[in-house]
């Protein structure tokens, strides 16, 4: 969401009533998070949820799990 649609901005000092923060995008929302905390961000933030979902213990959205590689050769062999 934007902030100039916000019924929480304080159009005339162009700040949140709140105090909050409105990262543009994902990555920056987390840098805010891991140093600010997720409560800093703006309850209307799109990426919030997200973040909190991480640190729930869900996996981030952006890790893919990487594919595991067969080994070479009869395990069962002996040299």
């Amino acid at each position: 969401m934007d902030c100039k649609d916000c019924p929480r901005m304080d159009h005339s000092l162009q700040t949140c009533k709140d105090g909050k923060l409105n990262p543009q995008d994902f990555e920056t929302a987390r840098e805010l998070a891991q140093y600010f905390g997720a409560r800093a961000l703006c309850v209307l933030n799109d990426f919030r949820e997200q973040l909190l979902d991480i640190n729930a213990g869900k996996p981030a959205p952006y890790a893919v799990p990487r594919p595991v590689k067969a080994k070479r050769g009869n395990m069962l062999e002996r040299p």
